[in-house]
């Protein structure tokens, strides 16, 4: 690994290169944060990385730098597996039924326009969007016989506890 990133840095004429010292640091730090990158892949990464595929270097190649491209591979190589995962998923559905379709945007948007949506009374109605949740007197009531029933010794204060299941209220929300 480290012989990978002192030959990428060996290859640019930058005032201010990687050092030693800055190489084993970078060579562990790839290991552990992109431990699933094959070897070819690290060296696609420095190769692309020093050709200038991930950005101007301005005179200086350091860690932040190298992470960056790390980062921005990553994030590259996220969307094409998604694509291909996709495609492999239709292709599963395409072969069991080849009589499926896919679901058209228009039906999708109609889908999404009924989120959050609820029947009272044969009417419909729209629910909370994702942050407006605030809690109405049944949750803070609810959340006052949860603190009840724990037990008193090591129980929080129970404002600190109201707090704690409100943001997590409001989390499950926003999922």
């Amino acid at each position: 690994m480290s012989e990978i990133i002192a030959q990428a840095a060996a290859l640019l004429n930058v005032g201010k290169n990687l050092q030693s010292h800055q190489i084993d640091f970078l060579a562990c730090e790839i290991l552990a944060n992109w431990y699933w990158l094959t070897i070819g892949e690290v060296r696609f990464v420095m190769n692309s990385g020093v050709t200038g595929k991930y950005g101007e270097l301005y005179d200086r190649l350091d860690v932040s730098v190298v992470c960056g491209w790390f980062e921005k591979y990553a994030d590259v190589r996220g969307e094409v597996v998604a694509q291909r995962s996709r495609r492999a998923h239709l292709e599963r559905i395409e072969q069991s039924n080849p009589n499926a379709i896919e679901m058209p945007d228009s039906l999708k948007e109609l889908i999404q326009g009924t989120a959050n949506t609820f029947l009272v009374e044969g009417e419909l109605k729209k629910g909370f969007s994702p942050g407006e949740f605030e809690p109405d007197e049944y949750v803070l009531r609810m959340i006052e016989m949860e603190w009840a029933d724990l037990p008193k010794a090591g129980r929080m204060p129970y404002e600190n506890y109201k707090a704690m299941r409100i943001a997590h209220l409001k989390t499950q929300m926003n999922k």
